[in-house]
């Protein structure tokens, strides 16, 4: 007897488990036929209708009242059908079927194997690796129909296809929008008008051979005077233009456009994005799905999730090979809150076939994900898909020619659809071999995976990383406790270990990385540790990714650096635990997160350790103004007594950067890196802050010569105190009479805008409180900091 559930469209086979209460995570999805069916009323309206499908996964077979409408075999497209008759009542039939027999049949041999993926025969299936992949956070493949699925009346006049491009004027401030559009419908004798913001041109209509001789093509261009340029975030504004066809009394929205102009420099090999002239420090993560169990996100938790990574600094969002396209109101969102998209095609780690029918299907599903993308001033950089190249060299297939996919049938859509995006056939890419850092493109884990220590981010020269930073960082305690009841269950759950990346056929995995730094920078063995004091446990491994990406970041932000980009792996965890995002499956930053936020800033200090050379502060300021400003140095002695400071004036160029030595804003030797060693440590803590011209602080940070290594104290003399400002909002400040070390809040139902700080001794803090949709209406909360045996609670 067949059982029948509800499923919510778009949606997918597990998330209507999850929905009905039922088992959904220790299913092999792909070894069962899913049906699903759905009454559908006609629409009001004499017809003809349009049936579309923004995605069915992966082999589907659709009905409509008995008679097959549909086979698809690529997640990946869309679909768009038209229904001449249609009843009152009508039933929609979809069958997906199991992967399995598809992937169990002969096929040629690929050129090189790919331990990741759970069945070979994968590559021949266009649908995402999530799921599909060994080695990361268990969740379950998308089946079913994923995208929207829209039964319409069709419209008088009907966008049949759309090419839209826009440009800047290369010698002028003006631009242009040019449109290629194909109708359908019945159209009086007159012209259309092409409207861009504020101003409008005419258009003349051209009848298309059709056999209902109602097809017509509308083509031409519109130049604009004076366009704002737009810009990433963290360098300008994101203005945007509205674009709309008018015509025979209708409007049909063609969306919206940006100005600005993107080049890759490849000078020497490497990689520097420049937009609007300027070169970018690109920094950014790997997006992944926010609910991977449904595939689909609200627009609200679109705009949490991608705010996040705004709120971070970083300014680039990649969607890598292994996951999948997101939606339109995605794109949207990185129009408006100035995102740079990194975006791959879904391709990742296998030979793409040399097949006929593979290239037909791979080819219409790229045509039609780069239209979606035409007009956006997000789109920055299309790649054919992640660690390709590499893994066929890892398999000693490096001396391959030709992958058709990446070398022909995606660049020949680019240069259809988007000739002035830039292109990389795969990531990594370039150099001698794909595997090497210091030349094209990277994906490097010097730092992290291969155990390296901190200097080699520089020893390696590493030019842009698509890829970086990946450590398995403990979720902040409020998730710890909500998912696995406290510390004591985390690290060894079975739920714990689904969140925990391992690489496919390694014996260790990221947790074992992450210990062996904590053992590295803190000197003490973690495993141990949780014997007797879980939660401490946790807290030096959020303390040792914290320093990690101080370190590394700071060292690739420096003026002087080769790096021109660094995107972190990932954004977000899969699932709840100590997975490799810098915020949690449940939306919460971790401690990576505000490291980035204050390192990453438009206008931003950094330090680095040049050994004989003394203590470097780098200084930036990304934005169109000149910064003038301050600088000052603290050197303390004891965590406690400020013992000398200094000040010195700073000018900052617009979208430049200077270095300052600390060493030279003192009179004297001082040997501030503790290279020389002519005797103990003479200042345990130095602080440098970063203050404009109202003699407020905008960026700071904290070297310790002797390492972070820092024992426990019973009473630094940290301490917290509410304060409302309106009705409704709540900040903290914080203060400490000794040197606090990464300082961290604990408030539930409140995100605190800054936490994972060092707090110079007699320094105060305000940091404003965010209420969650689970907030109390006062909020009550825990401060700790790592070198305190003490953790104060406050309260309202």
């Amino acid at each position: 007897m067949v059982t029948w559930i509800p499923i919510e469209v778009p949606g997918t086979a597990a998330a209507a488990l999850r929905a009905a209460g039922r088992p959904f995570r220790d299913r092999d999805y792909d070894d069962e036929d899913w049906w699903f069916r759905a009454q559908l009323s006609r629409p009001h309206g004499p017809g003809p209708w349009v049936l579309e499908f923004g995605g069915l996964a992966t082999i589907a077979d659709v009905w409509l009242n008995d008679e097959h409408l549909l086979h698809s075999e690529n997640m990946f497209q869309t679909h768009r059908l038209d229904i001449e008759e249609l009843a009152d009542g009508n039933e929609l039939l979809i069958r997906c079927a199991a992967l399995h027999p598809l992937l169990s049949k002969r096929k040629p041999r690929p050129r090189w194997k790919v331990a990741r993926l759970q069945h070979r025969g994968l590559r021949w299936i266009r649908t995402t690796l999530l799921g599909r992949l060994e080695g990361w956070p268990h969740t379950p493949p998308p089946v079913g129909p994923w995208r929207d699925l829209r039964l319409s009346e069709r419209a008088k006049i009907d966008l049949v296809e759309r090419d839209l491009h826009a440009r800047c004027h290369p010698d002028g401030p003006g631009g242009s929008v040019t449109v290629d559009l194909t109708l359908r419908g019945v159209l009086a004798d007159g012209p259309a008008h092409l409207v861009v913001g504020d101003h409008s041109v005419q258009l003349d209509l051209h009848l298309l051979d059709s056999d209902d001789g109602r097809l017509w093509q509308v083509s031409g261009e519109i130049a604009l005077p004076e366009v704002e340029h737009w810009w990433p975030h963290t360098h300008g504004e994101q203005p945007l233009y509205s674009v709309a066809l008018e015509i025979d009394g209708s409007r049909i929205d063609l969306g919206r456009v940006g100005f600005r102009t993107i080049e890759a420099d490849r000078h020497d090999d490497g990689l520097t994005l420049i937009v609007n002239g300027t070169p970018i420090f690109a920094r950014g993560a790997c997006w992944t799905p926010m609910d991977p169990i449904s595939f689909t996100a609200t627009h609200g938790d679109q705009r949490r999730g991608l705010l996040q990574l705004r709120d971070a600094n970083l300014n680039v969002v990649r969607v890598s090979g292994e996951t999948i396209y997101e939606d339109d109101a995605f794109l949207d969102l990185c129009d408006e809150l100035g995102l740079l998209l990194w975006q791959d095609c879904m391709l990742a780690f296998y030979d793409p076939p040399d097949d006929p029918d593979w290239a037909g299907s791979f080819t219409t599903e790229i045509d039609q994900q780069l239209t979606r993308l035409q007009g956006r001033p997000c789109v920055t950089v299309i790649s054919g898909g992640s660690e390709i190249e590499q893994q066929a060299t890892y398999a000693g297939r490096g001396g391959i020619d030709t992958i058709t996919a990446l070398d022909a049938l995606i660049p020949e859509a680019l240069h259809k659809r988007l000739p002035q995006v830039p292109y990389l056939p795969s990531s990594p890419t370039g150099g001698d071999i794909p595997t090497r850092p210091d030349t094209g493109v990277a994906h490097y884990y010097g730092v992290g995976a291969y155990l390296r220590e901190l200097d080699d981010a520089r020893r390696s020269g590493v030019r842009f990383a698509a890829e970086c930073l990946a450590f398995a960082t403990p979720s902040e305690p409020r998730t710890i406790d909500e998912v696995y009841g406290g510390p004591s269950s985390a690290g060894h759950h079975p739920e714990w270990k689904r969140s925990v990346y391992r690489d496919a056929g390694a014996s260790w995995d990221f947790e074992d990385v992450r210990n062996h730094y904590t053992r590295l920078l803190f000197g003490v063995d973690p495993d141990q540790i949780r014997y007797y004091d879980a939660d401490r446990a946790l807290e030096l491994g959020r303390a040792t990714v914290a320093e990690l990406f101080t370190a590394t970041m700071s060292e690739w932000r420096r003026t002087s650096s080769p790096m021109a980009g660094a995107i972190i792996f990932h954004l977000r965890d899969l699932v709840a635990g100590a997975g490799l995002g810098i915020v949690d499956a449940l939306g919460q930053p971790k401690a990576p997160w505000h490291v980035l936020r204050r390192l990453m800033a438009p206008v931003a200090v950094a330090l680095t350790d040049e050994g004989l050379n003394g203590l470097a502060a780098h200084l930036v300021n990304d934005t169109g103004q000149t910064f003038n400003g301050v600088l000052r140095a603290e050197l303390f002695t004891n965590g406690e007594l400020c013992v000398d400071s200094a000040e010195i004036p700073i000018n900052i160029g617009r979208r430049d950067g200077l270095t300052v030595t600390i060493d030279s804003m003192f009179t004297g030797f001082r040997d501030l890196t503790w290279a020389h060693k002519f005797g103990p440590i003479a200042y345990d803590v130095i602080g440098v802050t970063l203050l404009n011209a109202d003699s407020d602080p905008v960026s700071s940070a904290v070297h310790l010569p002797g390492g972070p290594a820092r024992d426990r104290e019973p009473d630094l003399g940290l301490t917290s105190s509410l304060a409302q400002s309106g009705s409704e909002d709540w900040h903290v400040e914080v203060e400490s009479r000794r040197f606090a070390q990464w300082v961290s809040l604990d408030v539930p139902g409140w995100n605190p805008d800054d936490s994972w700080f060092h707090l110079l001794p007699g320094q105060r803090r305000d940091i404003a409180l965010h209420p969650t949709e689970a907030a109390p209406s006062k909020p009550t909360g825990y401060i700790r900091a790592l070198n305190s045996a003490a953790t104060k609670r406050f309260t309202a």
